[in-house]
């Protein structure tokens, strides 16, 4: 392997839900067992009753949150000088740059509200859905992944836009 083989195995850019995701699990757990001991505690009055309850709104949302990224189509991606890498649910794709056809960004909405978060969504050819992406920010970098991205592609189209959910 020569020396610039190795330069370009190492990721410039990356951003991975893996940690997110194990860590929304075990606090969903963790959440979970301790608000079922302080209800069990409390649970013959109108507190436990209250705490009861709220817990259970509280947990469906963790859990939701766990399986949304779990089914999340893109779970990895890594960004090299050359090429680009994404893995994820039925998804193992390695490309250089001049296979992206398109590259957007949207801001995240959610039942109408905008959310602080953007979506990237990238367009490989042969593949018949964009891929989506979560804008991540890399301090070290001092940039994030959409305006890395876009100096990257170049003259490719590379829109920044709103969803209209």
């Amino acid at each position: 392997m020569s020396k610039s083989d190795a330069t370009q195995q190492k990721a410039v850019f990356s951003y991975s839900i893996t940690k997110l995701l194990i860590s929304a699990t075990l606090l969903s757990i963790f959440y979970g067992v301790v608000m079922l001991g302080l209800a069990s505690e409390y649970l013959s009055g109108v507190v436990g009753l209250k705490l009861f309850s709220s817990s259970v709104v509280v947990e469906i949302l963790l859990v939701s949150g766990s399986v949304i990224m779990f089914r999340m189509r893109v779970r990895t991606v890594e960004l090299y000088d050359e090429s680009l890498r994404i893995t994820g649910r039925k998804t193992n794709v390695r490309v250089p740059y001049s296979q992206v056809t398109n590259a957007s960004s949207r801001a995240i909405r959610w039942f109408g509200i905008s959310l602080p978060f953007k979506e990237i969504y990238v367009s490989i050819e042969g593949q018949s859905k964009p891929f989506p992406i979560r804008d991540a920010r890399n301090r070290k970098l001092n940039t994030d992944l959409f305006s890395w991205l876009a100096a990257k592609l170049g003259s490719l189209p590379v829109n920044e836009g709103n969803s209209t959910d």
